[in-house]
């Protein structure tokens, strides 16, 4: 006559059974048992994840008998959609300036103008080419060098 497996060494078992079949990181299944009977409850993926599961616990010696609880939860799908930009939090003064114009501006506060930026294949922007003769207005107290621009 066979010795009981106590259902402590049981649970470890079909958990061990579980991970070796890779059922366990995917899935979200819990193994309870008591006296010879395991229950799963939990989540998996797939049919056939959830026949798999069955199936392996069914080949574990001291399993009486199983109660498949288990439910078919498929992966949410993500959502590609670009996320919103950052944008800084105002400064208390920042914030208070914004305050006093919209309280001194008639209507509703102008929209600051956003300068159009060029940017590269890989997202990088692109730097304004500088013209050969030095910025465009540019005054010899502009020049760091001493030297008057061309």
């Amino acid at each position: 006559m066979k010795t009981p497996i106590s259902d402590q060494v049981l649970n470890r078992n079909v958990s061990q059974v579980l991970a070796a079949h890779g059922l366990r990181s995917p899935c979200h299944i819990t193994i309870q048992t008591r006296n010879g009977e395991v229950t799963m409850t939990g989540t998996v993926l797939r049919q056939q994840q959830r026949d798999a599961a069955g199936q392996a616990v069914r080949n574990v010696e001291g399993v009486k008998r199983i109660v498949d609880r288990l439910t078919i939860k498929a992966p949410v799908k993500q959502s590609y959609e670009q996320m919103p930009a950052y944008v800084r939090p105002l400064t208390e003064d920042e914030a208070a300036a914004k305050a006093e114009q919209a309280a001194t501006s008639e209507g509703a506060p102008a929209e600051p103008e956003v300068e159009a930026q060029k940017y590269d294949k890989q997202g990088k922007r692109l730097k304004e080419p500088t013209p050969p003769n030095g910025p465009v207005g540019a005054t010899a107290k502009d020049n760091p060098y001493g030297k008057p621009s061309r």
